[in-house]
């Protein structure tokens, strides 16, 4: 059975929830971690998104390039999700799903956007009440992409994949052309791995 994670289930189906007990069983908009993504999009449809994100210097966001990362914007076939990240694993083929997120953007809104994560918190928390967690935490940050930041973000882990909600709200949202934003994340244990490892 899969189980639909979006804003509006998460509130709605909460025993649903509860009997998942593998990362394969979430769904962001239709699409599973473990997916290929040929499954859900054509290939031509990839290979210009990955050409597109290579020539703007933006593919591999992360110091290793072992995996890379594209984002659908704006798709017509999502339901709730502005925008939808696929962290993809370099020269496969196969286009193997090694973590998502999924992506509403709240525009000069952070405190709706808390007020959003406040409420799946509580939500979740009663779901996984036997599931290791992160607490919860406000962090902040800055990289040479998006400038200053800051984080407020919790977590489950199921097994060793997880999944994990926060919102960012980003200082200089026009001068990096970015968006305070909720995101919804799925990140499969070898994902994870490779995350603990590099950062």
């Amino acid at each position: 059975m899969k189980i639909f994670l979006t804003i509006l289930i998460l509130i709605l189906n909460l025993q649903c929830w509860a009997k998942a007990d593998n990362i394969s069983d979430f769904e962001i908009e239709g699409i599973s971690v473990g997916d290929s993504l040929l499954d859900h999009f054509e290939e031509i449809e990839i290979s210009d998104l990955k050409k597109m994100y290579s020539d703007k210097g933006d593919l591999y966001i992360f110091k290793s390039k072992e995996f890379y990362s594209i984002t659908f914007i704006n798709q017509k076939k999502f339901n709730k999700y502005e925008d939808l990240q696929i962290i993809l694993k370099d020269n496969d083929s196969n286009f193997k799903i090694y973590a998502m997120q999924g992506i509403i953007n709240y525009v000069d809104n952070i405190s709706k956007c808390i007020k959003e994560l406040d409420n799946i918190e509580t939500n979740l928390d009663k779901m996984f009440q036997n599931t290791e967690k992160s607490q919860r935490y406000n962090r902040n940050f800055e990289t040479q992409r998006v400038g200053k930041y800051e984080v407020h973000s919790f977590g489950y882990f199921i097994g060793n994949n997880s999944i994990q909600v926060s919102c960012a709200d980003y200082f200089d949202n026009e001068k990096y052309n970015v968006n305070d934003a909720l995101r919804v994340s799925i990140r499969s244990e070898e994902f994870n791995a490779f995350i603990n490892k590099n950062y």
